[in-house]
């Protein structure tokens, strides 16, 4: 019977722990009411209890209808350092054209998993820009980043 006991108290922890969402920050910026416009920077300001770690970088994308193109090239960087920066290509639709996000009411939401990025203690503030010809991009809502700790079990992966 004390087996028992000691084996539910082991599960139940590890349960616990095994659980845990790995996200250390996750968060949306909107673009303007009439679009994104090439000189709008999107500021992130990481909270200052995150401290210096590799990270799973992961960016979101809320968008309608009204986007005019198939994918979308953006940077993200950190504002401190202008040398960590990286481009990254992202594709809203499949091969027939049809968005590949889930649907929130009006709004369409993309996901991508662009690998990691090293924060250091001097890091407090990332940024995205688009790098699409037009100086306006109509049908972008906004744009999220999620920093994970890929040492962690992600169930938003589990999920795919």
């Amino acid at each position: 019977m004390k087996n028992k006991w000691i084996f539910c108290l082991f599960s139940v922890l590890f349960g616990i722990t095994g659980c845990r969402n790995s996200t250390v920050y996750h968060t949306y910026q909107p673009t303007t009411e009439r679009g994104w416009l090439s000189k709008d920077t999107l500021y992130y300001a990481l909270p200052t209890d995150i401290l210096p770690n590799n990270f799973k970088l992961n960016i979101g994308i809320r968008h309608t209808e009204l986007y005019p193109y198939k994918d979308i090239w953006v940077e993200v960087g950190c504002k401190e350092n202008p040398a960590k920066k990286d481009t990254f290509h992202l594709y809203l639709t499949d091969q027939k054209g049809r968005w590949t996000s889930n649907t929130t009411g009006r709004l369409y939401q993309c996901n991508f998993d662009k690998g990691n990025l090293n924060l250091s203690s001097q890091d407090s503030t990332l940024y995205i820009i688009h790098l699409m010809s037009d100086s306006i991009l109509t049908g972008i809502h906004d744009m999220g980043i999620r920093l994970s700790l890929p040492s962690r079990i992600n169930t938003e992966e589990n999920k795919k």
